[in-house]
């Protein structure tokens, strides 16, 4: 995110992830026909071969894990009265056409820097998905004012009286702890208003575990 968000490239590990959800059946059509697969399948064997060397997890088995507990807090979210959800960065995430088929009253909102939303668009108009509870905005996270930062896409995009869940999967990792500790506090500032909020994140812990990396 941080090292594409001044340029139009989209990032290839945006591709590899999604490739890792598309083998485990957690896709929709739409976005797979967009998703480049050979990175994953060029770098698969060596990323297996460094984990048994290691003795850590896999990156695929991290990627799926990751978002399979995501896709079960948002269940639980959605459980719990939750009746809308702001993804950032979507990516080529197929959590929300997933999550509507399910949940059609529920309103989901996918944020992303301009190239990728605009890829994610044309890839889920290329496929036929449609959804009226279903929107894929351009969001800087890093941005204070102006239509693309959180407040804009808040005010235009999402109902500020409906109980909200906040994801960022695989996005904090980018940042330095200064950065992240500002992009905290201003969903917090930005979102104080909702009525109840749920945020649901991964972050890497530093510190020192046996078989992973620090």
């Amino acid at each position: 995110y941080a090292a594409v968000r001044s340029t139009r490239r989209i990032s290839p590990t945006a591709h590899y992830t999604a490739a890792v959800w598309a083998r485990h059946g957690l896709d929709h059509p739409a976005v797979t026909a967009a998703i480049r697969h050979r990175l994953f399948r060029w770098t698969t064997p060596v990323t297996d071969s460094l984990a048994r060397v290691t003795g850590s997890p896999t990156i695929e088995q991290v990627l799926l894990q990751r978002h399979r507990g995501l896709d079960t807090l948002l269940r639980g979210a959605v459980q719990d009265g939750f009746t809308q959800v702001l993804e950032v960065p979507g990516g080529l995430s197929s959590r929300g056409p997933r999550f509507l088929a399910s949940h059609p009253d529920l309103r989901f909102v996918e944020g992303d820097l301009p190239a990728m939303a605009a890829h994610k668009r044309s890839a889920l108009q290329a496929g036929g998905f449609t959804h009226a509870n279903h929107a894929v905005v351009d969001i800087d996270l890093l941005a204070e004012t102006g239509p693309t930062s959180l407040g804009g896409v808040l005010d235009a995009h999402l109902d500020p009286t409906q109980p909200t869940v906040v994801i960022m999967e695989g996005l904090l990792n980018y940042f330095d702890e200064p950065t992240v500790a500002a992009l905290w506090a201003r969903i917090v500032q930005t979102l104080r208003p909702l009525p109840r909020l749920r945020y649901l994140a991964d972050m890497r812990v530093r510190v020192p575990h046996p078989g992973v990396a620090e």
